[in-house]
């Protein structure tokens, strides 16, 4: 038997593997959420896609790639707009010689790090880390 103490229900047989969501011991039916999940809806609420909304028909792949390009492109810049983090902000005046301009397609331009710029932000311990360090070192061993 489960029961469910929010909802004063009790289950004969529950199906599947799935347990309950955790809920805090404050939580109570009927009452307002608290500071921290209405700051969590607030940001869900604010949350804007950069692909427009309706169905698109296209002539060619080119075109939809296109569109898809520069609504990337878009969502990309408005990411660059949030507050970096502090360790990105403390490394930002020693990046910025190794910022290159790249032509993503027809007009769409984009701002990214070269390679040696992506090699300085991968310093930490993570294994992730150590593992795009090797690769980004091949490629710039490959470009030379």
């Amino acid at each position: 038997m489960a029961d469910d103490p929010m909802a004063g229900e009790r289950f004969l047989k529950v199906v599947g593997r799935r347990s309950a969501a955790p809920r805090s011991e404050e939580t109570v039916l009927g009452s307002p959420p608290n500071t921290e999940a209405r700051a969590a809806m607030t940001r869900m609420a604010n949350y804007r896609p950069r692909v427009p909304k309706g169905v698109y028909v296209y002539a060619s792949h080119e075109e939809a790639n296109r569109d898809w390009g520069r609504w990337r492109l878009a969502t990309m810049q408005a990411n660059s707009r949030i507050a970096p983090s502090p360790t990105t902000r403390d490394q930002q005046p020693e990046l910025k010689s190794y910022v290159v301009r790249v032509v993503l397609a027809d007009s769409l331009t984009a701002s990214v790090l070269s390679l040696e710029g992506l090699l300085l932000t991968k310093d930490g311990l993570r294994d992730k880390d150590r593992a795009d360090r090797a690769v980004l070192a091949l490629g710039k061993t490959r470009d030379r």
